[in-house]
Order: C-alpha cells, then structure tokens, then sequence
C-alpha cells in the first residue's frame, strides 16, 4: 500500500508493470534533457544577445558552438544530469556496436567512434542476431 495515497501498489514480478515502470522513468529522464537543454540554450542565448549589435552574423555564429560548449561543461560538471545519462549510453552503444560496423562496413574508419545512427538495417539486424532470409522465424 502507498503512505502518500493509500493505494494498492501492484507486483513489481509481472512484466507489463516493470515496462510501464521503465517507460515512466525513460518519460521523466527526456523531459528532464528537455529542461537542460532549454536552460542551456537561453543562457547561450543571453550571453551572445549584447554581442549581436557589435558582431553581426558573426554573433549568430557564435551561438552553436558556445551551446555545444556549454552542454559538454554541464554534462561534465553535472554527473547525475539527463545530458550526462544520455551521453553515457551513446558511449556504450557505440562500444557495442563496434563490431557490427567493423563487420559490415557500416562507414566508419577503424578508431573512429562508432555513430550508431548510421549503421544500416542489416548491420543492426547481424549484430542483434537475427536471421535475414524470409523463412526463418
């Protein structure tokens, strides 16, 4: 039973309460990057605005690369942020599929870090596994 509301809790044994328990938390987690992203963005944008009338374009310019600055400095300060989670499963899904794309071809030069959006289906289908002709289940 719940303290707060009093409600029967439900059985954390069955699958479909421990999924919905994972989609609420992978719900709260964007909107938590949402935020950062945000705040990061509208203090980028305040700190270039008073540039703007002395630079230019050149002060628009400045915008993108004082963000990306920004966010990597938040994710490194931050450890417990839903930039630096995000950032972290990037790292070890590129880690993972490093030998799908060593495989396969999948564009990358060997040292380079693995972009996992760029594997092709069928890259992604031999990694998981999966059988790629049609009468296989």
């Amino acid at each position: 039973m719940c303290p707060a509301c009093g409600v029967d809790r439900l059985d954390l044994d069955e699958d479909e309460v421990r999924e919905a328990v994972r989609a609420e938390a992978e719900k709260r987690l964007e909107r938590r990057m949402a935020r950062e992203v945000t705040a990061i963005g509208a203090i980028t944008a305040a700190v270039v605005a008073p540039v703007i009338p002395f630079a230019g374009i050149a002060g628009f310019a400045l915008a993108g690369p004082l963000a990306a600055l920004a966010t990597r400095v938040y994710q490194a300060k931050r450890r417990d942020s839903a930039l630096a989670v995000y950032a972290v499963r990037r790292r070890r899904l590129a880690a993972e599929l490093a030998p799908a794309v060593a495989g396969v071809g999948g564009g990358a030069e060997p040292g380079d870090p693995v972009d996992p959006a760029r594997l092709d289906l069928y890259a992604l289908l031999r990694w998981l596994g999966a059988s790629l002709d049609n009468n296989s289940t």
